[in-house]
């Protein structure tokens, strides 16, 4: 007989907490900021925040570091973003490995 896997609905099958995926899409938008900041232009995400920053050299700098590579023609990607997040996880002096994991399913998504 097949099993069948359901996902985890304490996670909705991410295997992350909520805490992790925010900070997931907060690191995202730093890269955003670090990808416009290299081409000296703005981002309509950007242009709404309540004071006027144009991105700058130095957060395509920052990011670079956090990604350990610069954006590629279409800008970071998932992995850049995972690697990221890692590092700013570890900064902070928590494991990456065990810090934003659903404790229901550890991660896998699903039961």
């Amino acid at each position: 007989m097949k099993e069948i896997k359901v996902d985890c609905e304490k996670c909705e099958g991410t295997g992350t907490t909520s805490g992790r995926r925010l900070l997931e899409c907060l690191t995202h938008l730093i890269l955003i900021g670090g990808e416009h900041g290299k081409k000296g232009d703005s981002h309509p995400w950007l242009d709404d925040l309540p004071f006027s920053a144009k991105p700058t050299p130095d957060l395509a700098e920052l990011t670079q570091g956090l990604a350990d590579r610069g954006p590629d023609i279409w800008g970071h990607d998932a992995i850049d973003r995972h690697v990221a997040t890692e590092k700013i996880i570890s900064a902070a002096g928590l494991d990456p490995e065990k810090w934003g994991i659903c404790p229901k399913c550890n991660g896998a998504g699903e039961y």
